[in-house]
């Protein structure tokens, strides 16, 4: 999970992150991994909801390299970041938009995310249709922003004139 949008900050975030919690608590199996932005408003209402909360793994901001490594190994993503969004189809990795719009709607269309917002009961909802057939709809979506062989095709082009 990634949120530190300012739209985000206070309130919506701690809708988001209680209803988190809440789905986790019913899902022994599962742990929370959240790359905390350095922002203290975000961290304040992070450590106020999720504190007591054992199954989670707040971390300090990641390089990229070793972002992509968490994403890769998560089962689903959340997050208000719009780079996030566009690096998750690559992973084949269903995306919850925590957010109420997107600047990524070709990802919605390409049905590799949903726009979730932040409403507690959304929140909970989306990540229980994930447990059934919409994470194997959003897994295998054509990833809207490529195959990931576009430096080979340049190469190739290349070579041939």
């Amino acid at each position: 999970l990634t949120m530190h949008r300012r739209e985000n900050w206070g309130k919506p975030m701690e809708k988001t992150l209680r209803a988190v919690r809440e789905y986790l608590e019913k899902h022994e199996d599962l742990y929370l991994v959240f790359p905390m932005h350095l922002n203290p408003l975000v961290r304040e209402v992070v450590h106020k909801v999720l504190d007591n909360f054992e199954r989670k793994i707040l971390i300090d901001p990641l390089e990229y390299l070793e972002f992509i490594a968490v994403m890769d190994g998560a089962h689903y993503i959340m997050t208000d970041s719009g780079g996030v969004q566009e690096e998750a189809p690559s992973l084949g990795k269903p995306t919850l938009v925590l957010r109420d719009t997107t600047e990524r709607p070709e990802a919605i269309k390409a049905g590799t995310a949903k726009l979730v917002g932040t409403k507690y009961n959304e929140v909970i909802k989306y990540m229980e249709l994930l447990e059934g057939e919409l994470y194997q709809q959003m897994s295998k979506a054509n990833n809207p922003y490529g195959d990931g062989k576009t430096s080979q095709r340049i190469r190739e082009y290349l070579q041939s004139i």
